[in-house]
């Protein structure tokens, strides 16, 4: 009789997890969102309303409301793991503490994004560092830099 035993606590288990990984794999494909309370440990913090997934997928996810007040996980941005410049001229250096990232145009720096400021942590600040990088893509991203840049050498 022994042998016909089935262990049920290790079959929930087992589905909970492919269960995640298809939610996170149809959303990825789909570029859909995830219901944040279902979410749960699927996900990491990376900063303030930003998430990557627990599963190792290398995505920026950020958490959104809809009109309800239901939160979602929206993934915003695919990103690629070689990327260190982007066009524009660009790139991104991590200080040796990980607790600072200094956004570079044409190997000249521009502004600096500090831990205690952009709540990033060591283990979070590459993937924060690759947010950065793809929202130098966004044209409403560089323009409101290169205000605050601008402003900035106004004031000195």
């Amino acid at each position: 009789m022994d042998k016909f035993l089935l262990d049920v606590a290790y079959l929930e288990k087992s589905l909970d997890r492919v269960n995640q990984d298809r939610v996170i794999e149809a959303s990825t494909h789909d570029n859909k969102k995830v219901a944040y309370h279902e979410s749960k440990g699927q996900f990491k913090r990376v900063a303030f309303d930003l998430f990557e997934p627990s599963n190792g997928n290398d995505e920026i996810w950020q958490l959104q409301a809809d009109a309800d007040g239901k939160e979602w996980l929206v993934q915003i941005q695919s990103v690629d793991e070689s990327e260190a410049k982007v066009e524009g001229g660009f790139s991104a250096h991590l200080n040796s503490k990980r607790t600072a990232i200094t956004l570079l145009h044409n190997d000249e720096p521009i502004m600096k994004f500090s831990a205690e400021d952009f709540h990033f942590t060591p283990d979070t600040a590459n993937a924060f560092k690759k947010f950065l990088l793809r929202k130098a893509r966004d044209p409403e991203f560089v323009s409101a830099l290169w205000s605050k840049v601008d402003h900035g050498k106004k004031e000195s």
